[in-house]
């Protein structure tokens, strides 16, 4: 699902910077600096305060959590840190603690591992297993001793963990590399910011992948279903859609029983750090082919341009030049009926509902052609989740002078079909394995046999790196273990690897020279 270019050796070799033993970063746009700063900055996360959370042991006391983190996809920060990447720092203002969190880069710093390399792709998706570290962080919290003088608050942290992981409990684990972002913001919203109690909970069992953050800035809408706009790069819509994900990790927003007027909410996202995030990454260039692999053949990337523009650009836009993106990007969003991936993603997320509770009666706001439509006593948690977060972003800006051109953008261009997948240029696809929005193919091979061919079974957490299929090895049989990796079944609902037929039926030598052809994207 991406663009590359074909001078790929040279480029990698002059444009890498090693920051440990065969551990490299590729030339995106980014400085080492940048780079640094994007790995740890605040976005509002608080999962509990730092001290607690740096006593935590392992679950057979023989070491700090914190030194352990590697084993559920966190990447060791190059700079010998005390934190791997993806953790961050944020100091309540109110009772001036640290509090330790998550950051975007946790999901959105990629590793990939090749023989005896190791090259962090920024803004890739990464491996990282959140279900289960958070259930290892329950458990270690439970294991806590607290000094008395805190017993009662740590007592408070331990009841709220724990009901967070069990009402996100679901039977299709995401397992290394996805999660059911949608579900948990969802639940997180309708059970703890709306009080409606752990039985309004749904089980967020459609995990998908972490998108992959280059150009996303760019694109009108964003999320797997095209269901947020971004109203520009850093405008309301990409602002609204951090809030939700600092929701999502942990973030804490108060609604009022009662209030009235345009809604300002408070909440502990950091909003002008989420401004300065969405900056960078609209200065993020995709990752090109690594010259520690082996060289694209060009003539068969010039053949492979052929079949592309034949099979696959009437979706997947081709750019002209990868340093430099439009904006907006072109992207397409394809109806379910037509791509017939898995379904349940849309499914969820168009069909969950809640008890609107306080926000009963008050004007959605967000439909410009609906004005006066006001929230029903049971209503779409989506809309309520863009309610809040709009909330949230009016407490920073509440004149909003803006918004009345915001408004006139999205009366224009209606609601966009909430049963389709969005199709992007695939420029970088490489760094982006397992393939599809819920992670159900494990290498662009797979992708391109017909469904009842494809692979039923395989790990995911440390396996390296194939250049050759692009991705990661598929299990030759289902039944075989993946020992400590996460094994991926695709015969669950959530998990199956259906549809997206393009290209299944080419000749052998087009689909070689198609994928020789995305290599260079």
């Amino acid at each position: 699902m991406k663009s590359l270019s074909c001078c790929a050796l040279a480029l990698f070799v002059a444009a890498t910077q090693l920051l440990g033993q065969s551990q490299s970063r590729l030339n995106q746009g980014w400085s080492a600096q940048r780079s640094k700063e994007f790995w740890h900055k605040d976005q509002g996360s608080m999962m509990m305060p730092l001290d607690w959370f740096l006593k935590l042991r392992t679950k057979d006391g023989s070491k700090p959590l914190s030194s352990d983190l590697e084993q559920f996809g966190f990447i060791p920060d190059p700079d010998k840190n005390q934190l791997p990447i993806g953790f961050a720092v944020h100091r309540d203002n109110v009772t001036g603690r640290d509090w330790i969190g998550l950051t975007c880069s946790a999901c959105h710093t990629g590793r990939i591992r090749y023989r005896d390399h190791a090259m962090i792709v920024e803004g890739a998706p990464s491996l990282l297993d959140f279900e289960s570290f958070f259930a290892s962080v329950v458990d270690s919290m439970d294991r806590y001793l607290p000094s008395p003088g805190e017993a009662n608050q740590v007592a408070d942290l331990k009841g709220k963990l724990r009901s967070r992981l069990n009402f996100n409990k679901t039977s299709v684990h995401g397992g290394s590399g996805r999660v059911d972002a949608f579900g948990q913001i969802f639940n997180d919203i309708a059970v703890v910011v709306l009080k409606n109690g752990d039985s309004a909970a749904v089980s967020p069992d459609s995990p998908a992948s972490y998108p992959f953050l280059w150009d996303i800035a760019q694109h009108k809408r964003v999320q797997w279903n095209g269901s947020a706009p971004n109203l520009g790069v850093g405008g309301d819509g990409s602002m609204m859609r951090n809030i939700g994900e600092v929701i999502g990790v942990f973030g804490q927003v108060t609604v009022p029983d009662k209030f009235s007027g345009m809604p300002k909410f408070q909440s502990s996202a950091a909003l002008p750090n989420l401004r300065i995030l969405e900056n960078w990454i609209s200065e993020l260039r995709s990752p090109q082919w690594p010259g520690v692999f082996p060289p694209l053949r060009t003539a068969m990337v010039s053949r492979g341009k052929s079949v592309y523009q034949s099979e696959c650009q009437r979706c997947h836009a081709l750019l002209a030049d990868t340093r430099h993106i439009p904006n907006p990007l072109p992207t397409s969003l394809i109806s379910v009926n037509e791509v017939q991936t898995d379904r349940k993603l849309l499914d969820n997320f168009n069909r969950f509902t809640t008890n609107s509770r306080q926000l009963q009666g008050h004007l959605t706001l967000l439909n410009p052609r609906r004005i006066w439509t006001t929230f029903k006593p049971t209503d779409s948690v989506a809309l309520i989740t863009a309610y809040i977060t709009a909330g949230v972003l009016n407490g920073e800006d509440p004149a909003g002078t803006h918004r009345i051109r915001d408004a006139a953008t999205l009366f224009w261009e209606g609601m966009p079909d909430m049963n389709a997948y969005k199709a992007r240029p695939l420029n970088g696809l490489w760094a982006t394995a397992p393939y599809l929005h819920n992670g159900s193919i494990p290498n662009l091979e797979e992708l391109l046999k017909a469904p009842n061919e494809r692979a039923t079974a395989f790990c995911l957490g440390t396996a390296k790196f194939d250049p050759e299929l692009v991705g990661y090895p598929a299990l030759r049989d289902a039944s075989q273990s993946c020992g400590a990796q996460f094994k991926l079944d695709t015969s669950l609902p959530g998990n199956r690897n259906i549809g997206h037929n393009y290209g299944t039926r080419l000749s052998p030598p087009d689909k070689e020279a198609l994928i020789e052809f995305v290599k260079s994207l």
